[in-house]
């Protein structure tokens, strides 16, 4: 609702759709292997969302796109390192499902940045 840019709106949408169905098959596949996932959001997590919230329009969509991009570069990174080397074959699984969507995640932010960029 912040964003200036129609794309940056829709990915943001995009983000909690997919995250939302990733947290639900961690969560079964948690359930499953009786692992306990936490409740609480990381800090730095948290410290992003409150600096957005104080953000609108085209600041918003930058700082968005900037931590979008940083945060799914790391989360691809452990997630390739999950699938290749995990212990646990479900977990494995799961990482490397990820793989795919955190690669398209970045393939879209980074049009998305070309675009922004350009018409501002």
């Amino acid at each position: 609702a912040k964003a200036s840019d129609a794309d940056v709106r829709a990915f943001g949408k995009q983000i909690v759709d997919d995250y939302a169905r990733a947290s639900d098959q961690l969560r079964v596949i948690a359930q499953q292997q009786g692992m306990t996932l936490p409740d609480v959001m990381p800090v730095k997590d948290q410290v992003t969302i409150d600096q957005l919230t104080k953000l609108s329009g085209t600041s918003f969509d930058k700082v968005y796109l900037d931590r979008m991009l940083k945060d799914q570069e790391a989360e691809l990174k452990a997630s390739r390192k999950q699938a290749a080397t995990g212990k646990n074959i479900s977990i494995r699984g799961f990482a490397s499902q990820m793989v795919a969507t955190l690669r398209d995640h970045l393939d879209r932010i980074r049009l998305i940045q070309s675009k922004v960029r350009v018409s501002r």
